[in-house]
């Protein structure tokens, strides 16, 4: 596999890749999830804010992997990456969001975008908290 690296190209271990995979895969399926996916209304009835921890854990998932490609990618994680992620995945909340004004099946909500946040902070943290 040495003939596909340049001179000027850092090896990255394979685990690297991984997150990445996972990072690009799981931003579909929120778009997918968040856009596309019509739910059936008896599901929301038996848990009133399920809505809430799907959101919670769709950007806790997003943040915790995106974060984890990153760091693997440079090695350490300083407030530049932390504010960086949080900024990109927050502002891909919000756009998400804005969307679903104009989804008919779809509502805009102030408590999905603070949940989105709360995840997006959550994933970054831990992902720093673990790789000290």
């Amino acid at each position: 596999m040495d003939f596909l690296t340049l001179p000027h190209m850092k090896k990255l271990p394979v685990s690297f890749f991984i997150y990445l995979f996972l990072t690009l895969s799981w931003f579909l399926m929120i778009l997918y999830l968040l856009l596309l996916y019509q739910p059936d209304g008896s599901t929301y009835s038996k848990f009133r804010h399920l809505d809430k921890l799907i959101h919670f854990i769709l950007f806790f998932v997003q943040s915790f992997i995106s974060s984890q490609t990153i760091y693997l990618y440079r090695g350490y994680f300083s407030i530049k990456i932390f504010v960086f992620i949080i900024f990109i995945l927050l502002s891909f909340g919000i756009l998400v969001e804005v969307q679903q004004l104009y989804i008919p099946f779809r509502t805009f909500d102030y408590y999905d975008l603070i949940t989105n946040l709360i995840g997006v902070v959550s994933g970054v943290f831990c992902v720093k908290f673990f790789n000290k």
